[in-house]
């Protein structure tokens, strides 16, 4: 009789053990897809509409006729406003300091006006003021380094995090994994 209940109780603390080791393993993994994930997620997005919006620029200057300047604009006013969704989606999700996504969505905005301000050359035909703005050495490409540079610290930060949250349910799963021999071999 002893022998058996000693065998159940065995069978429950394995059990238990087990049923603790998996949730904290589920938190490390919800955790993983809560916040690294969705940054990471998000940072992808908002430099492909940072892209979309220098290949719209681009496309306003090589317009001919005033349908060609709407798409061009239309093209550029959607990507802003997905890019400013992302960096919401980036603030509700980054474990990093706020500073960071404050930092990058301020040189963000800072970027936005000085690149508004080609749209408006755009209009009036100064496409030689844009080729010299858009440029790695104009204005527009100044900031837009800058502003890359902020980006991807929140970037950097979310793959850190990532990593880190994987080493700790690696290291949950040896432990789960030590545990459970101990109690079966016993």
């Amino acid at each position: 009789l002893i022998g058996i209940i000693v065998i159940i109780g065995l069978f429950i603390t394995v059990g238990l053990v087990s049923q603790n080791q998996t949730r904290r393993i589920h938190e490390q993994t919800r955790l993983l897809y809560e916040h690294p994930l969705q940054v990471r997620r998000s940072v992808g997005i908002l430099n492909s509409n940072i892209q979309k919006m220098r290949i719209a620029t681009r496309d306003l200057m090589l317009a001919v006729n005033d349908k060609e300047r709407e798409k061009a604009i239309s093209d550029m006013e959607i990507a802003s406003f997905e890019a400013e969704e992302m960096f919401e989606k980036i603030k509700m999700n980054y474990l990093g300091p706020q500073s960071n996504v404050d930092d990058a969505f301020a040189a963000y905005t800072i970027w936005k006006i000085e690149r508004n301000k080609n749209t408006k050359l755009a209009f009036v035909g100064d496409i030689q003021t844009i080729k010299i703005s858009v440029d790695s050495e104009g204005e527009v490409g100044k900031l837009r380094e800058i502003m890359m540079q902020k980006i991807n610290v929140i970037d950097q930060f979310a793959k850190n995090k990532g990593d880190e949250i994987y080493k700790n349910s690696e290291l949950l799963l040896k432990d789960l994994t030590l545990q459970l021999i101990v109690y079966i071999s016993f």
